[in-house]
């Protein structure tokens, strides 16, 4: 699939919008267009720091409370995880008598 078919495909995609149309959708991606062609990048003049500003306004916050969402699923992580080895090891030792009472219960039976 080449860069034209591909970027056609996630232009379809992206504007398969519930109640657009066919007429609907075909006049944004018109739109869509006559904007892009107007737009013309000036390397010499860079981003507008205010714009960059604004972005990272934007995301920050996002960030922020994305961060906050990972630091407490570690958290979360780490209290299943003691738990987890708390209740093993519980298990474990009732285990181990089950198997000494298990063991001793077949030697009884034997002696009968």
């Amino acid at each position: 699939m080449n860069n034209e078919e591909l970027k056609a495909l996630i232009d379809e995609q992206q504007y398969n919008v519930p109640n657009f149309g066919p007429k609907r959708t075909k006049d944004l991606l018109e739109w869509k267009k006559k904007i892009e062609s107007k737009f013309r990048f000036d390397p010499r003049k860079g981003i507008d720091p205010s714009d960059i500003t604004a972005l990272n306004n934007k995301f920050s916050t996002q960030q922020k409370q994305l961060e906050d969402v990972l630091a407490k699923g570690v958290n979360e992580l780490q209290i299943v995880r003691n738990v987890i080895f708390r209740r093993r090891t519980e298990l474990s030792v009732q285990l181990e008598r089950a198997a000494y009472n298990f063991s001793k219960a077949q030697a009884d039976a034997q002696l009968l």
